[in-house]
């Protein structure tokens, strides 16, 4: 009997087992292990507060993360984490920072209170996700802005592009019906007037303009490739980033995909609707979108075996806030804005002065502060320094105004589309164009109300009359006399210089001869405040 038994006893222990071992098990409400640290590394880890509560994703924090890294991995940190709390912002920084986060020789670890559309993006790209309790995560689906709205950038099933294109054609027959009826009624009653007509002409005109403006406007085949392009590298992306980290690919894909659908015997979750995908802080533990949910930092510490660690809160440094504040689109425009107005009351005005100074001080700080962010680097300032020095020479030097006038505003232009960084071109069109309208709209009040009545322009103006009651005459009349004089050419004549009457010395002008220094000149006459002379 007791052999029995225990063979018994064997036989259950040994399907036990193996039930264990080949039935799948769910482990989606444990939490992961840490990530790998680095051997050898110091108990010194790196913490990346976000200085404002709920703010965009932007370039400053981008250059301040890569920057704490770098720091982080020189001194052979064990991990770095950054907090992340945003609404979102541009998919092409989000990109540079995955690039970041990518290339770390240290552990990133990503503190989530709210990860929204970028922010999304950017968390994924870190070894671990830890988030808040009251957090979310999602809504990751990428738009575009434009002059007519936000539109988003999807890649539509065929099944929904037929049944749209369906419901247009039945659209389209219909509103051709109607232009054909109303076409024909035009053209009787044009018939009755007159056979050619200038309104016909005009018709074919616009016809033919009509025609000419659909070949060159963009095709929406061409337009739908445009956006698979971006979406095929966008959706690959989310993809590698969701293997690196053993996340669920169809449900991180939802996130940014509306069209992607998600059932419960898939995938766990049910997601039926044409929207992104956005998840709560336990729906995301869940589906293994992010490995922990933490209501304090201090948690956080503990689940990643980092308690006994030295935290360091990485700060910036008052120079760095400096030159974040002046890189700012709205403090931009505002000093682009200054710059413009200080060189243009400058140029109007004799002599150096405080507009002046204050002008190019507002410049100086536009481009140090895109400069120190990292969007650029010296060479905008080195080109917007020769297109002052070109529109100076042509104001003080070449009079009118010509080639090296425009050559010069061109360059001040291109430079400070370079400042902002060839990749931020949408954003810098925006900044210039308002900044540049604002300056326009500031010199025309300084023209009109202002420069006129301030003390300082009276003074910089002519305001009293030279009237003949009073006893002045013109200096055509007082030159009048030298008519027929002889005198000597006192510089080469081509065909302005100075000529010598009587030991006087005399602006004059030839008919368009050249006359060497001299040669003796004789005075032909008076046109206006010029003396016409002629070799002798």
């Amino acid at each position: 009997t007791k052999v029995v038994t225990m063979r018994f006893l064997t036989v259950l222990y040994t399907l036990i087992i193996f039930a264990t071992f080949s039935m799948p098990v769910s482990f989606a409400d444990d939490n992961p292990a840490p990530p790998e640290y680095n051997k050898g590394a110091k108990d010194i880890v790196y913490f990346i507060p976000q200085f404002s509560d709920f703010t965009e994703v932007n370039e400053q924090d981008r250059l301040f993360l890569k920057k704490t890294l770098k720091k982080a991995a020189e001194e052979n940190a064990k991990a770095v984490i950054f907090e992340i709390d945003t609404p979102g912002g541009r998919i092409d920084v989000a990109l540079k920072y995955l690039t970041i986060l990518g290339k770390s020789e240290v552990p990133t670890i990503a503190y989530m209170h709210k990860g929204i559309s970028a922010g999304a993006i950017i968390a994924l790209g870190a070894d671990r996700i830890v988030i808040n309790p009251d957090g979310m995560i999602g809504d990751a689906m990428p738009i575009q802005m434009g002059p007519t709205g936000i539109k988003p950038i999807v890649d539509k099933p065929d099944d929904l592009e037929k049944e749209d294109t369906k419901e247009k054609s039945k659209d389209d027959v219909s509103k051709n019906d109607k232009k054909e009826d109303s076409a024909k009624e035009t053209e009787e009653s044009d018939d009755k007037v007159e056979p050619t007509t200038l309104k016909k002409i005009l018709k074919e005109i616009e016809k033919l303009k009509g025609k000419q403006d659909k070949k060159q406007e963009q095709s929406p085949e061409q337009k739908k490739l445009a956006d698979q392009k971006f979406l095929t590298v966008f959706f690959k992306t989310l993809q590698v980033l969701a293997e690196k980290n053993d996340r669920p690919v169809r449900v991180v894909r939802a996130m940014a995909d509306p069209y992607q659908k998600l059932t419960i015997e898939k995938d766990g979750y049910e997601h039926s609707k044409i929207s992104p995908l956005t998840l709560s802080a336990k729906e995301a533990k869940k589906l293994k979108v992010v490995d922990y949910i933490c209501r304090t930092k201090r948690d956080m510490y503990d689940v990643l075996d980092l308690s006994d660690c030295t935290i360091v809160i990485a700060e910036k440094s008052g120079t760095e806030q400096i030159i974040y504040f002046l890189a700012h689109p709205v403090v931009s425009g505002f000093l682009i804005m200054i710059g413009i107005l200080g060189v243009y009351i400058e140029v109007r005005t004799p002599g150096f002065g405080v507009p002046g100074i204050m002008g190019l001080t507002a410049l100086t700080l536009f481009f140090f502060g895109h400069i120190g962010v990292g969007d650029s680097g010296w060479g905008p300032a080195v080109v917007f320094f020769v297109g002052v020095v070109l529109m100076m020479i042509e104001v003080f030097v070449i009079p009118g105004f010509g080639i090296i006038g425009i050559l010069g505003a061109i360059s001040m232009l291109i430079s400070l589309f370079w400042a902002f960084g060839i990749e931020n071109v949408e954003n810098a069109t925006y900044v210039i164009g308002t900044s540049l309208l604002g300056a326009v709209i500031a010199i025309l009040l300084l023209t009109l109300y202002i420069l006129p009545k301030s003390s300082m322009f009276k003074r910089l103006t002519l305001s009293a009359t030279t009237e003949t009651t009073k006893g002045y005459t013109s200096h055509a009349k007082r030159d009048s006399h030298l008519v027929g004089k002889i005198g000597v050419a006192k510089t080469d004549l081509r065909p302005s210089g100075t000529m010598v009457i009587d030991d006087k010395k005399y602006d004059v002008l030839t008919d368009g001869e050249y006359v060497i220094k001299g040669d003796q000149v004789r005075v032909t006459g008076t046109k206006g405040i010029q003396i016409l002379v002629e070799k002798v």
